[in-house]
């Protein structure tokens, strides 16, 4: 993706990745690479998107899961539903003392996606979250590509707790 208002340095790039009876609408994936060349761009974008997004699916439709992280919930019919989740990895930019934000994303919207879920075998969620010296917070979270506004508030207001000692963190 072309986007003026990047540095030159940053390569952006948007993946749709498509499963015929999971995700037959893609999962949509905006995500960048850092380099001073292009050769470097395209290594750090497709590592990005491999690390972050393609081995979570990869390993979703493989059943590899954590049970750490599953959870149940009742389903319409009463019935209960086990789900197992799978976490990407995080990438962090910026200066972070804390380097397990991993488990802090997932505490704050485990609760509340219990009762968004589709019927389908696999429900997607990606969160961005950055934040600027001036204290200027942007990102995006979406569950199965669709804005989820009231978790995103609640990100939100956990990035206003970061401590800056740089220019950015996300």
């Amino acid at each position: 993706m072309d986007n003026p208002n990047n540095h030159p340095n940053v390569m952006q790039l948007m993946i749709l990745t498509i499963h015929h009876a999971y995700f037959p609408d893609g999962i949509e994936e905006n995500i960048v690479g850092v380099g001073t060349n292009i050769k470097d761009k395209v290594s750090s974008v497709l590592d990005n998107y491999i690390n972050t997004t393609f081995l979570p699916i990869i390993a979703s439709l493989s059943n590899r899961h954590n049970p750490e992280f599953n959870f149940s919930v009742i389903a319409d019919e009463g019935k209960e539903v086990l789900w197992h989740t799978t976490l990407g990895n995080v990438r962090l930019q910026g200066e972070w003392i804390d380097q397990n934000q991993n488990e802090s994303f997932f505490e704050i919207v485990k609760d509340k996606i219990k009762n968004r879920l589709s019927s389908d075998k696999i429900n997607w969620l990606k969160v961005y979250v950055s934040k600027r010296a001036d204290g200027t917070i942007i990102g995006e979270c979406l569950l199965n590509n669709i804005p989820w506004e009231e978790v995103w508030a609640d990100l939100k207001k956990y990035a206003e707790s970061w401590e800056m000692k740089s220019d950015f963190k996300a």
